[in-house]
C-alpha cells in the first residue's frame, strides 16, 4: 500500500511538471505584469500588453511550421469580417471580395443609408463562390428588403477563395440601394487536452478583458501561479508524511487525494 501511494505521488509530480508553465512563458507573463502596473497606462503600453498576450497565446497553442497548431484548430465562430458596402445604382453591379478562412457570408440591407436617408430593397442576382473546387452558385434571384439580413454557410471552412455578388437595382425604385457584405470568419478553438489548457483559458480571459480591464490583475495572478513551486513543496511534504507514523500516513493520503483532484 505504501509503495502504491509513493507511486501515485511520483505520478502526480510528473503531471504537475507537465502542467507548469514553461520558463519562457513565465518570463513573458512577468513582463506583462510589469507593464500592467505602470501608471498612467499610456496607449502605447496598452497595445504592447495586448500584443504580448497574443504572443503568449500563440506559443501555448504549439505553433507548427506550416501555420497550424498542435493544440488548436480552426472552427466556426461568431466572428465576422468588417462589412464591405456598395451603392447599387446600375442594372448589374458586382461586389468581389477575396477571403481567407471563411465558412460563409452575411448580406445586410440596412433600413437607412445614414441618419437622414432611407434605403431601398435590392435584388441579389447571384452569389458565386470561387475556390480550389471551382465555381459554385450559392444564391440566385433573392430580393433583399430594407432591414433584411441573409446568412449562408459554405458547409466547410475554406482556406482561401473569392466571393462574387451580383446586385441589381429594382425597377421603378426612386433610390439606389445600399447593401453590405461580411464574411463568416473561422476562429481558433483550443484543444482541452492541451497540458496548458488552464493557462490558455486565463490568457484568453485577459485578452478579452483588455489591457486596462479591471479583471486583468486577477487573471494575471492566477496565470503567474502556474509558474510557482508551491505544489512541488506540497508533494515533498506528502512523501515525508507517507514515511511517518500511521496518523501521518493517513494525513499524507488525504493531502495526496486533494492534490490529485486539482491536477
Amino acid at each position: 500500500m505504501k509503495t502504491m501511494m509513493i507511486t501515485l505521488v511520483l505520478a502526480a509530480s510528473a503531471a504537475l511538471l507537465n502542467a507548469q508553465a514553461p520558463p519562457e512563458i513565465c518570463r513573458r507573463l512577468q513582463a506583462v505584469q510589469l507593464l500592467a502596473v505602470q501608471e498612467p497606462q499610456e496607449e502605447a503600453l496598452k497595445k504592447l500588453t495586448g500584443r504580448w498576450l497574443e504572443d503568449i497565446l500563440h506559443l501555448l497553442r504549439g505553433p507548427g511550421p506550416n501555420g497550424t497548431y498542435r493544440w488548436a484548430r480552426l472552427d466556426e465562430s461568431d466572428a465576422r469580417t468588417e462589412p464591405k458596402g456598395v451603392e447599387v445604382e446600375d442594372s448589374a453591379q458586382t461586389l468581389t471580395v477575396q477571403w481567407t478562412n471563411w465558412f460563409g457570408f452575411h448580406l445586410r440591407c440596412p433600413k437607412k443609408k445614414n441618419l437622414f436617408w432611407g434605403n431601398a430593397p435590392v435584388m441579389v442576382r447571384k452569389v458565386i463562390l470561387v475556390s480550389e473546387g471551382g465555381e459554385k452558385i450559392l444564391l440566385e434571384n433573392h430580393r433583399l428588403d430594407r432591414g433584411e439580413d441573409l446568412t449562408r454557410k459554405f458547409g466547410a471552412i475554406l482556406p482561401e477563395g473569392r466571393l462574387e455578388v451580383v446586385f441589381e437595382r429594382l425597377p421603378g425604385g426612386e433610390r439606389s440601394a445600399y447593401v453590405e457584405l461580411s464574411g463568416l470568419l473561422a476562429g481558433l478553438a483550443d484543444d482541452p487536452d492541451n497540458p496548458q489548457a488552464p493557462l490558455v483559458k486565463e490568457i484568453r480571459a485577459m485578452i478579452a478583458a483588455g489591457p486596462d480591464g479591471s479583471a486583468l490583475s486577477g487573471h494575471l495572478e492566477r496565470a503567474l501561479g502556474r509558474c510557482q513551486q508551491g505544489v512541488r513543496r506540497e508533494l515533498e511534504y506528502i512523501l515525508y508524511l507517507l514515511n511517518g507514523t500511521e496518523r501521518e500516513r493517513a494525513d499524507g493520503r488525504r493531502r495526496l487525494e486533494e492534490l490529485i483532484r486539482t491536477l
